[in-house]
């Protein structure tokens, strides 16, 4: 087994084909997000270790199973990357693959390994180790060297924070210093890992909800925040009936009926095959058509551009979660995770399944599908809808209202959003023409 400590711990052996689907976005490539998850994922690994190996309880356990440090960090590791933590999995497939090489090589320390792994979850301070690393993480941030870290207090979660560029973030201002009060439950996002690994590698993937100015002080690129409050809603409301166009109702609340809906229809498969997983993003971007078309809804141009650009960013982390970590389940009442085949096993066999499914890429577990194949429904929905609006404006252009044209502009842009090269944001498209209007 391999005995070294981070960052060679989690490296994978070869590059395989990556199995990011790309139809919808020009996404990076798998290794370039893969290394900026790696700077991460090492730190977290590496802090959230050292926690477990100073806690008086978690070190009684590592020093009964192991007398070398390397195996007690490697033990320490496993039991934080195995970990249910806020419906992830930190552990990556390129990474359940290393373990189970490491694993083949030396099958005695093995199983010393997961029997270590499987006690430190039982007393429950994994949660709180990778708070703490988490926490420790991203305060690092603040002082390190290149680092622009800037002070936000709309459009991020308390405890979350955003990607601006490559080793520029925003953080939210009100919590972002302050240790959470309650370390035993989950307090962080790890999907923040890869919206800062694609938005880093191609900008038009970050969030865009800041303008950027240029040296006059004068905003080169209009952000979220500079859009009136109707269209900001679209994005930050709350899931409520009152916001039927917002993003948070159509994927929380519709998108998600609808993909039951096929599922059943499909045989609830434990893991769906490629044609089932199109059959599924098919039925959904139909659904979602629909209900943009209706009179009910009656979505605009601005207001699909504002959808639309969102989702690149939430849509396309989606599809690049893989490098990072898998996703799980949330946990029900009865203290249990609905269709995560993962939820009941031990560490080992955590990783054991994650490397099966890691041996084919187009596989994903049930929640990763659940996520990826709605938001991918959604990005076809809003550029379907886009050109059946087009398609309407122009007949109305033919017959003389020419004050449509940036509409129509606007509805070509949002059906190739993600796809060319370049940067896209449709934030600032809408901001040009609301202060046009207004001018005129």
């Amino acid at each position: 087994m391999n005995n070294q400590d981070s960052p060679s711990f989690f490296e994978s052996e070869k590059n395989n084909p990556d199995g990011i689907n790309r139809d919808n976005f020009n996404l990076p490539k798998y290794e370039q997000i893969a290394e900026k998850v790696k700077f991460f994922k090492d730190n977290l690994y590496k802090i959230g270790a050292d926690f477990l190996l100073q806690n008086d309880k978690s070190k009684v356990i590592l020093d009964r199973y192991f007398q070398a440090e390397q195996e007690k960090k490697y033990a320490a590791k496993v039991a934080l990357a195995t970990t249910s933590y806020n419906q992830t999995y930190p552990l990556s497939r390129d990474e359940a693959l290393k373990i189970r090489h490491d694993f083949a090589q030396n099958q005695s320390l093995a199983v010393k390994i997961g029997l270590a792994a499987s006690e430190i979850q039982k007393i429950n301070i994994t949660i709180p180790a990778i708070n703490q690393a988490y926490f420790s993480l991203i305060q690092q941030l603040v002082n390190e060297d290149g680092w622009i870290v800037e002070d936000k207090e709309k459009l991020v979660p308390r405890q979350g924070f955003g990607i601006i560029q490559d080793k520029s973030i925003y953080f939210n201002s009100t919590d972002f210093y302050k240790q959470p009060e309650d370390f035993t439950k989950p307090q962080y996002d790890l999907h923040d890992f890869i919206h800062y690994a694609v938005g880093a590698t191609n900008t038009k993937f970050a969030s865009k909800y800041y303008p950027i100015y240029d040296e006059n002080g004068e905003i080169a690129e209009a952000g979220l925040v500079n859009l009136p409050k109707e269209l900001q809603l679209l994005i930050t409301s709350k899931v409520s009936n009152e916001h039927k166009k917002s993003d948070g109702y159509i994927l929380s609340t519709l998108t998600f009926k609808w993909f039951y809906e096929k599922f059943e229809q499909l045989g609830q498969p434990i893991v769906l095959l490629p044609n089932q997983q199109s059959e599924l993003v098919k039925y959904v971007s139909e659904k979602l058509f629909e209900y943009l078309m209706s009179e009910d809804i009656h979505i605009n141009p601005l207001e699909l551009a504002v959808l639309m650009q969102n989702k690149l960013y939430e849509a396309g982390a989606s599809e690049c979660e893989t490098p990072g970590f898998v996703r799980g389940g949330a946990l029900t009442a009865r203290g249990k995770s609905e269709l995560d085949t993962l939820f009941d096993l031990d560490p080992i066999a955590r990783i054991y399944k994650i490397a099966e499914i890691a041996e084919d890429k187009t596989a994903r577990f049930h929640h990763e599908d659940r996520n990826t194949l709605r938001n991918r429904a959604q990005v076809i929905g809003y550029k379907k809808a886009a050109k059946a609006i087009q398609e309407i404006l122009l007949e109305r252009y033919k017959d003389g209202d020419t004050n449509l044209s940036p509409y129509i502009q606007l509805c070509n842009k949002i059906q190739s959003a993600g796809q060319k090269e370049g940067n896209v944001n449709l934030f600032h498209d809408v901001h040009v023409i609301l202060k046009n209007q207004s001018i005129n």
